[in-house]
């Protein structure tokens, strides 16, 4: 058998067991069967697919107004978008701490225990909840523990208790 014909016969193979583009189905790695393997691989896909399209959405270092070092004290480093040791949420490319762009965004930061940092595209969140809301739900979470470090229930603890103390000026949460 020629190698044309050979390479004829793989490519009819490969176009016969995947899926038409737009017509996907479950069975992810077309196995036959719909199981946790193929939940696993769409998931995976979905991830990658997100990474992507974050890197490929993000400015130039011109576009952004990027310098590598800032006299001022507004840096890279105290910046909502940077993400240690040398990237951006918006711009591409490595940089550096010291740097500086248009896109400089102040971290919210507050120690407790250890440092907690709020997202900038949360902000608001809490808006229009009085105290008491937020303690009746901060009581709730509490009362439904105990939560450990890393899980999203201590995380959004943490939230309610900051929103908490942001509302009474700073008092501590009872």
């Amino acid at each position: 058998m020629s190698s044309t014909k050979l390479l004829r016969k793989y490519i009819d193979i490969i176009n016969e067991a995947l899926d038409p583009v737009g017509r996907e189905d479950a069975d992810v790695n077309n196995d036959g069967k719909v199981n946790s393997q193929d939940k696993y691989l769409k998931h995976r896909r979905d991830v990658v697919s997100k990474q992507v399209n974050e890197v490929v959405n993000r400015e130039t270092k011109a576009e952004a107004g990027y310098t590598a070092y800032s006299p001022r004290p507004e840096r890279c480093s105290g910046c909502a978008h940077y993400s240690a040791p040398v990237t951006c949420e918006i711009v591409e490319g490595i940089i550096s701490p010291d740097g500086w762009c248009g896109h400089y965004t102040e971290k919210l930061s507050e120690k407790w225990g250890t440092k907690t940092e709020v997202n900038p595209r949360e902000r608001g969140k809490y808006e229009g909840k009085t105290k008491a809301e937020l303690l009746k739900s901060y009581n709730a979470l509490k009362k439904s523990g105990p939560h450990h470090k890393g899980t999203p229930e201590y995380g959004r603890m943490r939230e309610l208790a900051f929103a908490i103390r942001a509302k009474g000026n700073w008092g501590k949460v009872e």
